[in-house]
């Protein structure tokens, strides 16, 4: 299925990186410095990773919290396979409803739905419940996450995406390591 969905991108998608400049030419050079230097594209990469904190806790606090309520693991699979479900089928019509909206007002509103969604955790006594909160925390998650990586590639110079991107991709990176 991965080779499928690689050929089908190779062959439908058009190419989005520049034409090749001169080589050694240094408006085509960005280095991890540079996108450290970049104030703007940083406070973003800050704000990702704390939101990055709080959907990690679908993995580490939700199993801990229903445990500690009496619920087995399999219950837990059960609340958490919701996420999958309404990613597969939200995704898409989510994204092109909020494709032309402002991200920034798009952030805040998923961050501040990912918090109520774990929030309720804390009233939650039964899987119904449970699977209530993880479908709030994952729209927050499905409206979240084209969002920000479309702001991304707003935010970052044609020529510097990869490294740009590599450092957004790290901040998500850092937030789902923990010590165990």
């Amino acid at each position: 299925m991965t080779l499928a969905c690689a050929v089908l991108v190779y062959v439908k998608l058009p190419e989005s990186r520049p034409k090749e400049e001169t080589p050694g030419a240094a408006a085509g050079t960005v280095s991890f410095r540079t996108v450290l230097r970049d104030g703007r594209y940083m406070v973003v990469v800050g704000l990702s990773f704390l939101i990055a904190l709080v959907f990690q806790q679908g993995y580490l606090a939700l199993p801990i919290a229903m445990g500690e309520a009496g619920f087995t693991p399999a219950d837990f699979g059960t609340a958490l396979a919701v996420n999958g479900v309404l990613i597969v089928v939200l995704q898409i019509p989510v994204t092109r409803f909020i494709e032309h909206r402002d991200p920034g007002r798009l952030l805040v509103i998923s961050s501040l739905l990912a918090g109520y969604g774990f929030g309720l955790t804390a009233f939650a006594g039964s899987v119904g419940a449970f699977a209530l909160t993880v479908c709030v925390w994952t729209l927050a998650e499905i409206v979240n996450a084209p969002t920000q990586t479309g702001l991304v590639v707003r935010l970052s110079p044609v020529h510097g995406r990869g490294r740009y991107q590599g450092m957004y991709t790290m901040s998500w990176a850092v937030a789902s390591s923990s010590p165990r």
